[in-house]
């Protein structure tokens, strides 16, 4: 920062020489991407397919506030995407157009026909108990920490931490993990005692 000094009758001058010196361009703004579309986060299909062939092949997966995040289908099969789309419109006719199974609605109006063997729970806007009663008896969670679910879900004494995957595209599933810190960029693997 350069200090001036301003002397009285100078200030109108001094700020037309600073609004002056300002860089305005007159090229376009680079185009944002109007269209979202579904991906496949290839860290998050490596960790899936880890957590499938190490620890267990569910039957039936529920993603809620999957948002457009595809990844669960490439990995899974009979997976129910949920999304009440606060923030992703148009998330849930994509996956549709994709031949996938996909629900606009929001956790606390979902009525399974019968628990899930699996809940992914990456990102959600609400409290991991919200989307508990839709997972069967000894059925799994894989929860990141971003908005704490996977604190939330290591503080009740009916769950059991079984070890966390790191975010990568050559995962590890780490067994039997101690750090109670839970460190966002973490998958944690937990099964419903």
């Amino acid at each position: 920062m350069v200090k001036r000094n301003i002397s009285p009758g100078e200030w109108h001058t001094e700020a037309q020489r600073i609004i002056n010196s300002a860089f305005i361009s007159n090229e376009p703004e680079p185009e944002q991407k109007s269209n979202p579309e579904v991906y496949f986060g290839e860290d998050l299909v490596a960790m899936q397919t880890l957590f499938r062939n190490q620890v267990f092949n569910p039957e039936s997966v529920l993603y809620p506030s999957c948002g457009f995040d595809g990844s669960p289908a490439k990995v899974f099969r009979d997976v129910t995407f949920l999304d009440s789309e606060e923030g992703n419109r148009g998330c849930i006719e994509l996956l549709k157009k994709l031949g996938f199974k996909a629900l606009k609605q929001d956790i606390t109006n979902y009525k399974p026909a019968k628990p899930h063997d699996l809940l992914i729970l990456l990102n959600p806007q609400f409290r991991s108990e919200l989307a508990l009663p839709h997972l069967a008896d000894r059925g799994f969670v894989l929860a990141n920490n971003y908005h704490r679910n996977a604190s939330q879900i290591l503080a009740m004494p009916n769950f059991e931490l079984l070890g966390t995957i790191d975010f990568s595209q050559n995962p590890v599933l780490t067994r039997g993990t101690k750090n109670l810190r839970l460190p966002q960029d973490q998958l944690y693997a937990f099964r419903r005692r």
